[in-house]
C-alpha cells in the first residue's frame, strides 16, 4: 500500500533523512511539507527540492504571527518552484494564540487572496477552545467568497461539528483525516469523518505531532500514515488498499498532480 501524507512538518527530533527513510520504507513515498513562516517554508522547500516525492507548502500559521514581517513575497518567490503545491498552513486559531483574533483575520484574508492569485489551494487550520463554535463561523464567513471565487481548500485537521462539515462540504472543501480519529476518546470525531464522502477525504498526520495509535505519544512521522488509513478504512468498511486509492486519487486532485506523479 501506498499513500500520499498531505500533511507533515519538519523540526522534530527524528533527522529530516531518517524522517523521509523510514517514511519510504513504510510505503509513504509522497509527502506535502507545511510551510508555518518565511524561513520554516523555506527549509520545507529546500528539503523537497533535493528529494524525490516531497512537495511543499508555504504560509503564515496564526500561531507563528511573530515571525511574520507582514511581506509575502517569499510565498509568491517560493510559488516559482514545481514542487509547490499549496498555499499553508494558513488559518485562526482562538484555543492558544485569541489575543490575535483580528491579526490573525487580516493575515488569513491575504493568503486567501494570495491562493487565488497564484491559482493553488489553500491548506487550513481552524480551532477553538471545546464547543467553542465561532472559529468555525469566522472561518465560512472567509472561505465562502474564497470559493465562490475560484478558491479550493481543504481543512487540515478538522474536529468540528457534523453541521459544521455539512457547511463546509457544500463550499467544496476538502477534510485532513489524521491520527486523532485513532483515538481511544474520540467516538464523536469518528462519528463525524464516516460522514464525509470519500472523495472528500485527505489523509495527514501533521507529524512530528499526533502520531496514531499504537504510536500515540511517539514523534509522528509520515510513515504512520499506514496505520491512520488501516484505521479509517473501516470506518467506511472497505479494503485498506481501497481507502488507499481513494485518498491518493483525492490529493492528487487537489494538488493538480498526475496519478503517481512523485517529481513535481
Amino acid at each position: 500500500m501506498e499513500l500520499f501524507d498531505t500533511h507533515c512538518h519538519l523540526g522534530g527530533e527524528i533527522p529530516p533523512e531518517k524522517f523521509y527513510s523510514l517514511s519510504v520504507e513504510a510505503g509513504v513515498r509522497r509527502f506535502l511539507l507545511c510551510g508555518c513562516y518565511e524561513s520554516d517554508s523555506r527549509r520545507a522547500a529546500a528539503f523537497a527540492e533535493t528529494h524525490d516525492g516531497v512537495y511543499f507548502a508555504a504560509g503564515v500559521h496564526p500561531e507563528n504571527l511573530k515571525d511574520y514581517d507582514g511581506n509575502p513575497a517569499f510565498i509568491r518567490e517560493l510559488a516559482h518552484s514545481p514542487k509547490f503545491l499549496a498555499v499553508g498552513e494558513i488559518g485562526l486559531d482562538l484555543c492558544y494564540e485569541a489575543e490575535t483574533e483580528q491579526e490573525q483575520i487580516g493575515v488569513l484574508a491575504e493568503m486567501l487572496k494570495i491562493a487565488l492569485e497564484l491559482k493553488k489551494p489553500a491548506v487550513i487550520h481552524c480551532r477553538g477552545t471545546e464547543k467553542d463554535e465561532r472559529p468555525y463561523s469566522i472561518m465560512y464567513d472567509l472561505v465562502k467568497p474564497f470559493a465562490e471565487a475560484g478558491g479550493h481548500f481543504e481543512l487540515h485537521c478538522f474536529t468540528g461539528t457534523p453541521e459544521w462539515r455539512d457547511r463546509f462540504l457544500e463550499l467544496g472543501s476538502l477534510f485532513g483525516v489524521g491520527g486523532i480519529v485513532t483515538f481511544r476518546r474520540a467516538d464523536a470525531l469518528r462519528d463525524m469523518v464516516k460522514g464525509i464522502p470519500l472523495d472528500g477525504i485527505l489523509l495527514e498526520t501533521d507529524s512530528p505531532y499526533l502520531a496514531p495509535v499504537p504510536f500515540r505519544g511517539k514523534e509522528n512521522i509520515p510513515g504512520y500514515c499506514v496505520k491512520t488509513a488501516e484505521f479509517a478504512s473501516g470506518l467506511f468498511g472497505i479494503d485498506p488498499e481501497e481507502f488507499a486509492d481513494h485518498v491518493n486519487r483525492n490529493a492528487e486532485g487537489f494538488f493538480g498532480l498526475a496519478k503517481g506523479e512523485r517529481h513535481g
